[in-house]
């Protein structure tokens, strides 16, 4: 059984992004709106994604005609049908097809993924354009940030399909090893949700500038954080040569 996903203990969330695009970011200081990508989305092909196995054919079976709804003459066809195909073939194509359907079953969910320090060089680099992006950072009080839950590096993920308990549990949660570093905590929401989500405005408490963002675009995002109600507080990071890390300098723009 997967491990159930923790609530994050930290204050604050923290969200990086590249300025390829800012007029995301201007949806998200003036209108106060958060996109929802959806799974197929996520960087990592395996992400959310688990490999479904089955502990034997006649459990194999026995699961799928339940999922399926299969009952009496019918569910014994299927069953009949089902165990010839895997005396023939073996189980794993089998596994194979319902994977992969499974996985277009989930594409429609959406995901928003934050970390737990601003300061992480790795995802700066990856996520924030090189440090030429910029990191919001978000109080963990208030919907939709007081759903979002740590993600588990213990993958890559299986569940079992005769389990049904597995089936329908925390897997979105659970990541390869390999990510480890990203320290993510992430919002689901229910399949079907809309992509836009908003927040209560004194939930985004500052802006973080990359240290190597072009002037154009500091001066516009402080015209909107100013702009703003609240008013944002933006701030510039710096590398610190003689500690060898990210340190921010005073607010350049007043506010909350």
């Amino acid at each position: 059984m997967l491990e159930r996903p923790p609530r994050p203990t930290v204050g604050y969330f923290y969200k990086y992004s590249a300025a390829d695009h800012l007029e995301w970011l201007e949806s998200i200081i003036l209108k106060n709106e958060l996109y929802f990508p959806t799974l197929i989305k996520l960087n990592d092909p395996a992400d959310a994604r688990p490999r479904l196995a089955a502990p034997s054919p006649e459990s194999f079976v026995e699961a799928v005609g339940r999922l399926l709804g299969y009952q009496g003459k019918e569910y014994q066809q299927f069953a009949s049908e089902t165990k010839r195909t895997i005396e023939k073939h073996g189980i794993d194509p089998l596994l194979r097809g319902m994977t992969i359907s499974y996985h277009r079953e989930q594409n429609n969910q959406r995901v928003y993924s934050l970390s737990k320090r601003w300061d992480n060089m790795s995802l700066w680099t990856k996520y924030a354009g090189d440090h030429s992006g910029y990191c919001l950072k978000f109080a963990n009080d208030g919907p939709p940030f007081t759903s979002a839950y740590e993600v588990i590096y213990d993958g890559p993920v299986t569940i079992d399909i005769t389990d049904e308990a597995q089936i329908n549990a925390h897997y979105p949660f659970h990541k390869s090893k390999d990510w480890r570093c990203e320290e993510e905590v992430r919002i689901l929401t229910l399949r079907g949700s809309p992509p836009l989500v908003t927040f209560d405005p004194k939930l985004l408490t500052r802006i973080i500038l990359g240290k190597d963002m072009v002037e154009a675009h500091r001066t516009t995002i402080r015209e909107w954080a100013q702009k703003r109600c609240p008013e944002l507080v933006v701030v510039c990071a710096e590398y610190d040569a003689f500690e060898q890390r990210l340190i921010v300098g005073d607010p350049v723009v007043s506010g909350t």
